[in-house]
């Protein structure tokens, strides 16, 4: 089984000035436009998921936070309710600092969804929540990307998701092919960090 912790963050100065090309966390040029699944089964996907990649410059998860957790259940009036659960492990009482509840809108025949925290999300929005690949049943590979300064700069991430604390690492390479096929200006190995995960670690 994979194991999960806290991957060493490396210097992304270095690796600019060495000639090799970083792209997650803010970087030049506009989002690009990966392909996604064509159809999302809402219901199918409806549940808790567990974050096994996350990416370490993502500015709205406090870093350290382990034992993540996304848990979707369908809301009265269609939009899906999304509650983010995760702690500074070892200390499960610090979830309050961590965790959020939202919303989100989903689109059967896009494959993307629209999540918010603070407000109620809009059909008219752009899609942040872009479903690349799923089985339903063992994983979802999730990407979201923001343009600023009129699209000269973005800030784009992924994260890796089972329905299981843990994924093999047969799975878990196939996942990161994925990203590859799908996005390639995105370096995987260096922005990806591994949350902590796993029934002998966490309280869920």
């Amino acid at each position: 089984m994979r194991k999960t912790g806290m991957m060493t963050s490396l210097i992304v100065l270095a690796l600019v000035s060495s000639g090799v090309v970083v792209e997650a966390g803010p970087w030049f040029g506009a989002c690009p436009a990966p392909e996604t699944i064509s159809t999302i089964d809402v219901n199918r996907y409806l549940g808790r998921w567990y974050n096994i990649q996350a990416d370490w410059a993502t500015p709205f998860q406090p870093v350290g936070t382990a034992c993540i957790t996304a848990t979707y259940s369908l809301r009265d009036d269609g939009a899906v309710n999304v509650v983010n659960n995760g702690y500074y492990w070892p200390w499960s009482f610090t979830s309050g600092l961590t965790s959020i509840e939202g919303a989100a809108l989903c689109f059967a025949d896009e494959g993307k969804c629209r999540v918010e925290f603070f407000k109620e999300p809009s059909a008219d929005s752009e899609r942040n929540y872009l479903i690349l690949d799923t089985d339903y049943d063992n994983y979802s590979i999730v990407y979201t990307c923001r343009n600023y300064a009129w699209g000269l700069i973005r800030w784009d991430y992924h994260w890796v998701l089972a329905r299981t604390p843990t994924m093999t690492d047969d799975l878990y390479n196939q996942m990161y092919q994925i990203i590859a096929d799908k996005v390639p200006s995105y370096v995987t190995w260096f922005w990806r960090t591994f949350p902590i995960q796993g029934d002998g670690l966490c309280t869920y």
